[in-house]
Protein backbone atom coordinates (compact mmCIF):
# COMPACT_ATOMS: atom_id res chain seq x y z
CA UNK A 1 0.00 0.00 0.00
CA UNK A 2 0.89 3.26 -0.97
CA UNK A 3 1.27 6.12 1.34
CA UNK A 4 0.15 9.84 -0.16
CA UNK A 5 1.43 12.83 1.28
CA UNK A 6 -0.76 15.66 2.12
CA UNK A 7 0.90 18.24 -0.21
CA UNK A 8 1.07 15.71 -3.18
CA UNK A 9 -2.82 15.98 -2.63
CA UNK A 10 -3.95 18.90 -5.62
CA UNK A 11 -7.06 20.68 -4.90
CA UNK A 12 -9.89 20.77 -7.68
CA UNK A 13 -9.40 24.38 -8.15
CA UNK A 14 -5.98 23.74 -8.84
CA UNK A 15 -6.65 21.06 -11.09
CA UNK A 16 -9.10 22.86 -13.01
CA UNK A 17 -8.82 26.49 -12.56
CA UNK A 18 -11.45 28.81 -12.19
CA UNK A 19 -11.79 31.11 -14.94
CA UNK A 20 -10.52 34.44 -15.05
CA UNK A 21 -12.26 37.41 -17.16
CA UNK A 22 -10.50 38.95 -19.40
CA UNK A 23 -9.21 42.36 -18.91
CA UNK A 24 -7.37 43.67 -22.16
CA UNK A 25 -7.16 47.42 -21.01
CA UNK A 26 -5.79 46.17 -17.39
CA UNK A 27 -8.62 47.99 -15.20
CA UNK A 28 -8.29 48.41 -11.77
CA UNK A 29 -10.75 46.24 -9.59
CA UNK A 30 -12.13 49.48 -8.37
CA UNK A 31 -12.84 50.66 -12.23
CA UNK A 32 -14.06 47.08 -13.07
CA UNK A 33 -16.70 47.46 -9.98
CA UNK A 34 -17.45 51.41 -11.64
CA UNK A 35 -17.96 49.69 -15.23
CA UNK A 36 -19.99 47.04 -14.07
CA UNK A 37 -22.27 49.36 -12.19
CA UNK A 38 -22.69 51.73 -14.91
CA UNK A 39 -23.51 49.17 -17.84
CA UNK A 40 -26.17 47.65 -15.55
CA UNK A 41 -28.05 51.14 -15.05
CA UNK A 42 -26.75 51.91 -19.38
CA UNK A 43 -28.82 48.78 -20.14
CA UNK A 44 -32.09 49.62 -17.55
CA UNK A 45 -31.49 53.01 -19.56
CA UNK A 46 -31.50 51.63 -23.08
CA UNK A 47 -33.24 48.39 -22.63
CA UNK A 48 -32.92 47.38 -26.49
CA UNK A 49 -29.28 47.91 -26.84
CA UNK A 50 -27.41 44.75 -26.80
CA UNK A 51 -25.48 44.74 -23.55
CA UNK A 52 -21.97 43.59 -25.39
CA UNK A 53 -22.77 47.36 -27.27
CA UNK A 54 -22.68 49.46 -23.80
CA UNK A 55 -19.75 47.14 -22.61
CA UNK A 56 -17.85 48.62 -25.81
CA UNK A 57 -19.08 52.14 -25.30
CA UNK A 58 -18.19 52.02 -21.83
CA UNK A 59 -14.83 51.10 -22.79
CA UNK A 60 -14.31 53.41 -25.49
CA UNK A 61 -15.47 56.56 -23.50
CA UNK A 62 -13.32 55.13 -20.59
CA UNK A 63 -9.83 54.68 -22.70
CA UNK A 64 -10.12 57.54 -25.28
CA UNK A 65 -7.49 60.29 -25.06
CA UNK A 66 -9.28 64.03 -24.03
CA UNK A 67 -11.34 65.50 -26.36
CA UNK A 68 -11.21 62.56 -28.41
CA UNK A 69 -15.06 61.86 -28.48
CA UNK A 70 -15.69 65.48 -28.37
CA UNK A 71 -14.08 65.49 -31.65
CA UNK A 72 -15.92 62.59 -33.22
CA UNK A 73 -19.38 64.07 -32.09
CA UNK A 74 -18.62 67.72 -33.43
CA UNK A 75 -16.88 66.43 -37.20
CA UNK A 76 -19.24 63.63 -37.73
CA UNK A 77 -16.45 61.55 -38.05
CA UNK A 78 -18.87 58.03 -37.14
CA UNK A 79 -21.64 59.40 -39.04
CA UNK A 80 -23.11 58.04 -42.35
CA UNK A 81 -23.70 54.58 -44.31
CA UNK A 82 -21.29 51.82 -42.55
CA UNK A 83 -18.33 50.53 -44.24
CA UNK A 84 -19.70 47.11 -42.87
CA UNK A 85 -22.71 47.12 -44.68
CA UNK A 86 -23.58 43.59 -45.84
CA UNK A 87 -22.28 41.72 -43.81
CA UNK A 88 -22.37 38.12 -44.46
CA UNK A 89 -23.10 37.45 -40.31
CA UNK A 90 -25.06 40.69 -40.05
CA UNK A 91 -28.63 39.95 -38.31
CA UNK A 92 -29.98 42.53 -41.28
CA UNK A 93 -29.70 43.19 -44.93
CA UNK A 94 -29.59 46.62 -44.40
CA UNK A 95 -26.77 46.54 -41.89
CA UNK A 96 -26.67 46.14 -38.07
CA UNK A 97 -29.51 49.04 -36.70
CA UNK A 98 -30.37 50.56 -33.51
CA UNK A 99 -33.97 50.43 -32.68
CA UNK A 100 -36.23 52.00 -30.75
CA UNK A 101 -39.61 50.23 -30.32
CA UNK A 102 -40.35 46.86 -30.99
CA UNK A 103 -42.37 47.40 -33.88
CA UNK A 104 -39.38 49.60 -36.01
CA UNK A 105 -37.55 46.32 -35.07
CA UNK A 106 -40.33 43.77 -36.46
CA UNK A 107 -40.63 46.20 -39.53
CA UNK A 108 -37.11 45.77 -40.64
CA UNK A 109 -37.37 42.57 -39.94
CA UNK A 110 -40.12 41.94 -42.36
CA UNK A 111 -38.35 44.00 -45.35
CA UNK A 112 -35.33 41.81 -45.02
CA UNK A 113 -37.52 38.58 -44.42
CA UNK A 114 -40.81 38.90 -46.18
CA UNK A 115 -42.06 35.44 -45.92
CA UNK A 116 -41.97 33.17 -43.19
CA UNK A 117 -39.59 30.04 -43.82
CA UNK A 118 -41.38 27.10 -45.38
CA UNK A 119 -42.62 24.46 -42.88
CA UNK A 120 -40.34 20.86 -42.83
CA UNK A 121 -42.90 18.30 -43.15
CA UNK A 122 -42.10 15.00 -41.18
CA UNK A 123 -41.25 12.36 -43.48
CA UNK A 124 -43.64 9.45 -43.09
CA UNK A 125 -42.17 6.11 -42.08
CA UNK A 126 -43.17 2.97 -44.60
CA UNK A 127 -44.02 0.22 -42.65
CA UNK A 128 -42.63 -3.14 -43.16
Amino acid sequence: MTTVDEQDVQTPDQIFPRHKEDNPFKFSNSTLARREKEVIQMQKDYPLVPPIWCYWLWDMNETAEPGEIKDIVDNGKWEGPSKFKNAPNGASKEGCGVYTTEEEFLEAMKKDFPEPPPKLKPKKKKLK
